[in-house]
């Protein structure tokens, strides 16, 4: 009887350590199962940390290359390129002004003086019909007083004809016709023009006897930003902007910049063009010289700045690298 009742004991002593075994093997198992998954979530909290911090790197890099030129910027690099500039420039009789479109980024070489300025006026016109929402279907009349030469647009037109305006601004910026462009000016008047440049901070407007006047580079720099802005945001904007993207006396264009709205002025020893380049990151660039028609200082000149706009817009892109 005995012997039965330790095995009967034995037996249920194998039984209850083999549930414990059980028991202790699922516990184990959810151990492992819950450890796993917090260590999944643990893994995915990082790769969401991680991805939101190179989203923030990410807008705050682009955010860096839209803010304006500071100071802070002016490294040996640019500094160098600046003196070759420089250089490049004092061997000739010019006036010159360019500036980055995004930073403002600036470079100048005696941009403040003014000198005649011919037809550099007509971008004057134009900003002011655009800004002040004049309706170019309106219409001048054509009369014999306003015949001149280099009208090679108005000569096609019969005296006393009613010309639209927005035709005498194209054969004013596309021809640079001086007919059409006289009369522009008499639609606008004279105190009116001059009340818009001053308004946008330009210092030289209508100097002197005719309707052309002086012109700085500096304040041509002026009209071609007010101009970007206003083709890009007026009814009649890119109507404009396509009649300044032209090739006539075009000396802007340069082997890797073929996409330029320009105007040119000349008159005897004075030869100007300036323009805006529509490049990756645009500019404007204002270029009015004393050596007559030469297109080889033209684009000597732009050359230099081009390579100087390149330069900067590499070390813009270092700063906000190291700034982010």
């Amino acid at each position: 009887m005995a012997k039965k009742i330790q095995k009967r004991v034995k037996k249920k002593v194998k039984r209850n350590i083999g549930a414990f075994l059980i028991i202790l093997v699922v516990l184990t198992s959810m151990i492992l199962i819950i450890s796993q998954v917090d260590v999944d979530m643990n893994s995915n909290t990082n790769k969401i940390t991680t991805k939101k911090e190179r989203k923030k790197e990410t807008s705050n890099y682009n955010d860096c290359l839209k803010e304006k030129y500071s100071e802070d910027e002016l490294n040996d690099t640019l500094k160098n390129k600046i003196n070759e500039v420089n250089e490049y420039v004092k061997q000739y009789n010019v006036y010159v002004k360019y500036e980055d479109l995004t930073t403002n980024f600036s470079y100048g070489y005696r941009e403040n003086e003014s000198l005649y300025g011919a037809s550099l006026i007509k971008i004057v016109d134009a900003i002011y019909l655009l800004d002040n929402d004049i309706d170019l279907n309106q219409t001048k009349k054509y009369t014999s007083n306003y015949k001149r030469s280099y009208s090679y647009g108005m000569d096609h037109e019969k005296i006393n004809s009613d010309v639209k305006l927005n035709t005498l601004l194209e054969y004013a910026l596309t021809l640079s016709d001086n007919s059409a462009h006289e009369m522009l000016y008499d639609f606008i008047g004279s105190d009116n023009l001059k009340a818009y440049a001053k308004s946008l901070g330009a210092k030289h407007i209508l100097e002197g006897s005719d309707k052309y006047g002086n012109q700085s580079a500096q304040d041509m720099s002026i009209y071609l930003k007010r101009a970007y802005e206003l083709f890009a945001s007026k009814p009649n904007g890119e109507m404009i902007k396509s009649y300044m993207l032209n090739y006539y006396q075009n000396n802007l264009y340069l082997n890797d910049v073929n996409n330029v709205a320009h105007k040119y002025g000349s008159y005897n020893s004075y030869y100007h063009d300036v323009g805006i380049v529509y490049d990756e990151k645009p500019y404007t660039i204002a270029i009015l010289t004393q050596h007559g028609y030469n297109e080889d200082i033209i684009r000597g000149i732009h050359a230099k700045i081009k390579e100087l706009h390149d330069v900067y817009q590499n070390e813009r892109i270092k700063y906000c690298q190291n700034k982010k």
